[in-house]
């Protein structure tokens, strides 16, 4: 009998897809990562907020910040996207942070 083994974060990335709650689990787990990301000057001055229907709410310091993390942006959701394994990012929202 040939057996069939799959490793635990494949099957969690597949049902990641199709599954809104495991999907806003793994984007919230890139809080914990966000520094690895964007790096430790960008992260003192932003930092997660949510994630809904494909877009992640990032909260910046100051309009300073959300006109220079706007700038970057393309370039920041590419870097969460292959940090997820999947395209689950189509929009980034930068709002003033409370």
């Amino acid at each position: 009998m040939k057996k069939n083994y799959r490793l635990l974060s494949d099957v969690f990335d597949e049902l990641s897809r199709t599954n809104p709650l495991l999907r806003k689990i793994k984007i919230l787990r890139l809080k914990n990562d966000w520094v690895d990301i964007v790096g430790p000057i960008v992260s003192q001055h932003s930092r997660i907020v949510d994630y809904s229907d494909g877009t992640l709410i990032v909260g910046a310091d100051d309009g300073v910040w959300i006109h220079e993390l706007s700038i970057k942006k393309t370039a920041i959701m590419s870097k969460l996207n292959k940090h997820l394994g999947l395209k689950l990012i189509n929009r980034i929202k930068f709002i003033p942070k409370k």
